[in-house]
Parts: structure tokens; C-alpha cells; sequence
């Protein structure tokens, strides 16, 4: 008999815009307050929890849990560049995907909380 490989459930979301992403999970975290954090919440973090999954990993998404400002590092931005997801993008999207892959969501100046998804 053979193993079968671990598939992760796949679903597609629609973003405000109209425009469709597919979406992979894999692994998550559940809800993560910066303000009780003593560093950024970071790629290399998740890759550390994910050790027994054998997947290469390169970015998340994140859940907005509650209303504030949450600042990203998004894929393809260049270390120490910063996007805010705004409140009103925030409070949009509680308890859905926010439509962006994220690489680091900085400590400072982040007042959503989150859960993550790989």
C-alpha cells in the first residue's frame, strides 16, 4: 500500500477588488498581539514552528482578529520597507485572509491583533 503525500486544503479568496487568490493552509498560529511580543513576527519564525511539515515556505498571510494598524514587510519588499495595512483595510477583513503575502509584521506601531496562515 502507498503513502499518500500530505496535500493541504487549497481554497480561493476574492479580494475587495474583484480579484481572485488562491490560497494554501498549511499551518497555523493562532491569535498574536505585537504589543506582547518582545520582536517582529517573522518569516523565519514561522519556518521554525513548521519543521515538521516539508514544505519551503517563503511568505504567510495573516488574519485580522481586531480593529487597528498592522505594518508588513510584504514578498518582494526589500528588508526595512514598510506597508500599513490600514484600520479601515483591517476592520474589512476581520476574521478573513487579508489578500497579501507577508514576509515580517513589525512590532512597532502594529496595534491589530492576528492569526497567521501558511
Amino acid at each position: 500500500m502507498q503513502e499518500s503525500a500530505y496535500r493541504a486544503p487549497k481554497s480561493r479568496i476574492v479580494d475587495q477588488f474583484g480579484d481572485a487568490i488562491n490560497f494554501t493552509t498549511s499551518w497555523g498560529e493562532g491569535i498574536i498581539d505585537m504589543s506582547t511580543e518582545a520582536i517582529d513576527y517573522s518569516i523565519e519564525r514561522v519556518r521554525g514552528k513548521m519543521s515538521h511539515i516539508d514544505v519551503s515556505v517563503n511568505s504567510f498571510s495573516i488574519i485580522p482578529e481586531t480593529s487597528g494598524v498592522i505594518k508588513v514587510r510584504l514578498e518582494n519588499m526589500k528588508e526595512g520597507e514598510i506597508y500599513t495595512v490600514t484600520a479601515a483595510q483591517v476592520t474589512a477583513y476581520i476574521g478573513k485572509p487579508l489578500p497579501k503575502r507577508i514576509i515580517e509584521v513589525y512590532k512597532t506601531d502594529t496595534t491589530a491583533t492576528f492569526s497567521v496562515e501558511v
